[in-house]
C-alpha cells in the first residue's frame, strides 16, 4: 500500500512539474518574442512565437505569430496564423491584433474592396477600447478609399501596441493609462 501511495505521488510530481515546465516555457517565449518584435527583429520574433504555439496553441500566441510573420512579409502564413488564432478564441482578449492584421492584409497593395469592409471590421472594434484621436485618420482612410499604406500600417501598429502596453502595465503594476482611469473612477473625478 505504501509503495503504491509513494509511486502515485511521485507520477503526480512529474505531470505538475512538467505542466508547470510548459508554461514557463510558454512564458518565456511570448515574452522574449515581444522583445525581439520590439527591438524589429521579427524573424526571430517568429521563432518564440511558434515555439510558444507548441506549447500552448492559443490566440494570443497565434496573433503574435501572425504580426511577426507579416512583418517579415510572409503573408500567407500571417493569414493562416490569424484563422488559428480566431478558432482558439475569435472574441479573445487578441481580438484586436487579430481584426488589426486582418485588415492589413486584406488591404495589402493591389487588393480590392474586401479590405475596405475588413477595416471598417478594424474600426468598429478599435472604437470599443479606450482608442487614440488617430483612429479618425484611420477612418478617413476608409471612408475616402485612399489608403495610404505604409501610414495605415502604422497607425494600426501604434494603436494595437499601444492598448496592449497600457493592459499590461495595469495588470502588472495597477500603473499606466488604465490605472489612471481605476484611481479616477474611485476616487471620483
Amino acid at each position: 500500500m505504501r509503495i503504491k501511495v509513494l509511486f502515485s505521488a511521485a507520477i503526480l510530481s512529474v505531470i505538475l512539474l512538467g505542466c508547470s515546465t510548459t508554461g514557463m516555457v510558454y512564458n518565456e517565449n511570448m515574452n522574449d518574442g515581444k522583445k525581439m518584435l520590439k527591438g524589429n527583429h521579427p524573424q526571430e520574433a517568429l521563432e518564440h512565437f511558434t515555439l510558444a504555439t507548441q506549447m500552448s496553441p492559443d490566440a494570443d500566441a497565434y496573433s503574435y505569430a501572425a504580426i511577426a510573420a507579416f512583418k517579415i512579409g510572409d503573408l500567407d502564413r500571417a493569414a493562416q496564423y490569424l484563422k488559428e488564432a480566431e478558432k482558439r478564441g475569435g472574441r479573445s482578449f487578441a481580438y484586436l491584433r487579430i481584426a488589426g492584421y486582418k485588415a492589413l492584409i486584406a488591404l495589402k497593395p493591389g487588393t480590392a474592396k474586401a479590405g475596405l469592409d475588413t477595416l471598417r471590421d478594424y474600426i468598429e472594434v478599435y472604437r470599443h477600447s479606450d482608442y487614440l484621436m488617430s483612429i479618425e485618420d484611420v477612418e478617413y482612410m476608409w471612408r475616402s478609399g485612399k489608403i495610404d499604406f505604409p501610414v495605415l500600417e502604422k497607425l494600426i501598429d501604434e494603436q494595437i501596441t499601444t492598448y496592449y502596453n497600457d493592459i499590461e502595465d495595469y495588470d502588472n503594476n495597477r500603473s499606466g493609462w488604465y490605472g489612471m482611469k481605476n484611481r479616477s473612477r474611485i476616487r471620483g473625478y
